[in-house]
């Protein structure tokens, strides 16, 4: 059963058998929902959010003199169906730059959007990424409590009756201890993530700290993907790397000591809470590269930071 069909299943189920869209109990005294939803929602973006969204699409159209009528969203047509529109377009030209620079638009998209959250009430917007208007946890049950959960309940709405020795007060606590679950899950799996993420990366590059001649280094090709230049954290690009297929951050206080300048968003122009560049330019070394969303660039490494008191601060 797919999440999607498994979410409207269960949302009917929920509405008949007594819970309304809110969660609640419906069907009067004494009687519970025998169907206790849990669905994974996800509202759209907030208007900041847009906003910075459009600005930063418009000033990569700017940058890198793309066709407006074809880059240039208008939020009137849903963000998903402009994305699926420009990865037609770039999927016949892919020795093109256009590739990239649709990656790093998507990259900007998927901060724009609202994380996705487990509740126990669906919303107006059910899952907006996915565009689905149901959307709950069944593909998985082998590895997330959730999924047996919402199996449980499913079969219960199916067959019209509680599981026998439960009630439906005993359902509405087991589903919010685990809702609680859940998201402890999810944060535990991100940060074990980085870990993993952070081991992969030592293995990759730690050979190249023992060549001694810069020459033999190994050029990781790549291309950038976003740019970060607030003052709420360090500054930094991103780089899609070809192989491997991962993304690694550069930070720009290591390619201000390296080029002996200091780079700066090109007219300052950065967009929404992070400070989202989309072309950087260096000031104080007129020799130095300039960097922009999509460009191909080649990445070597000379050193690694540590940080004795946090090592999840290290970097390459």
């Amino acid at each position: 059963l797919c999440n999607a069909e498994g979410g409207r299943l269960l949302e009917q189920l929920a509405r008949k058998s007594g819970s309304g869209a809110d969660g609640k109990r419906s069907n009067g005294e004494g009687g519970g929902s025998i169907v206790q939803a849990i669905y994974r929602t996800q509202r759209g973006p907030n208007q900041e959010s847009i906003d910075a969204l459009i600005a930063t699409i418009r000033e990569a159209v700017r940058v890198h003199k793309l066709d407006p009528k074809t880059w240039i969203w208008d939020p009137r047509e849903h963000l998903s169906t402009y994305l699926d529109r420009l990865r037609t377009l770039t999927t016949s030209q892919p020795n093109t730059q256009l590739p990239s620079i649709l990656l790093s638009i998507e990259r900007q998209a998927m901060l724009c959007n609202r994380a996705a959250e487990f509740k126990a009430t669906n919303t107006r917007d059910g899952h907006f990424s996915l565009r689905i208007d149901a959307y709950a946890r069944f593909s998985a049950p082998m590895r997330e409590l959730i999924g047996c959960f919402t199996h449980k309940e499913l079969r219960e709405g199916l067959e019209g009756k509680q599981t026998e020795g439960l009630s439906s007060d005993d359902d509405e606590q087991m589903r919010s201890k685990i809702i609680r679950a859940a998201v402890r899950a999810k944060r535990l799996q991100k940060r074990l993530g980085g870990f993993a993420f952070k081991h992969a990366m030592d293995r990759l590059f730690g050979p190249e700290l023992s060549k001694t001649d810069e020459r033999d280094l190994r050029a990781f090709e790549g291309f950038v993907i976003g740019m970060d230049f607030s003052l709420k954290k360090p500054e930094r690009i991103y780089v899609q790397l070809l192989k491997p297929g991962v993304q690694v951050k550069v930070y720009a206080q290591d390619l201000n000591a390296h080029h002996r300048c200091m780079y700066v968003p090109d007219k300052h122009r950065t967009f929404g809470r992070w400070g989202t560049a989309v072309k950087v330019l260096p000031q104080g070394n007129p020799r130095a590269p300039t960097y922009a969303i999509g460009m191909r660039v080649s990445l070597r490494v000379l050193d690694h930071a540590t940080y004795a008191k946090d090592h999840t601060k290290d970097r390459w």
